[in-house]
């Protein structure tokens, strides 16, 4: 997702207000270089396409995936090469280093969230 507390942030609501004023103006054109009358269905989705456009290329993008408390770095490490490993097609994977990575990562977060209960206890 995208980032909208950014816009509080006076240079980056102003970057995004340029955006849309810009994109604006082409969709103005656009819209009168039509030849066909448009629906205001069809003026309120081009409008919307624009602002999300506009979002895109001026907001932040933020990582909104919760990860449990216990996760360390390391074990997040290892997912994320397990991860490119399965991104392979099956006959170009690294058996042995998937099923060692996928061994070693359930075993790391027994063994984590397992302390984790226990220090809150």
């Amino acid at each position: 997702g995208l980032d909208r507390q950014a816009l509080k942030d006076t240079e980056t609501a102003e970057r995004f207000e340029q955006k849309c004023t810009e994109y604006g103006q082409r969709l103005k054109t656009i819209w009168e270089e039509s030849e066909e009358q448009l629906s205001t269905e069809e003026l309120w989705l081009d409008l919307k396409e624009m602002v999300a456009q506009a979002a895109t290329e001026v907001l932040p993008k933020v990582d909104r995936r919760v990860s449990a408390r216990f996760v360390t770095d390391e074990i997040r490490q290892m997912c994320v090469e397990r991860a490119e490993i399965m991104a392979n097609p099956m006959e170009g994977r690294d058996k042995r280093r998937l099923n060692f990575l996928t061994r070693t990562v359930r075993r790391a977060l027994r063994t984590e969230r397992e302390n984790y209960m226990r220090r809150l206890c």
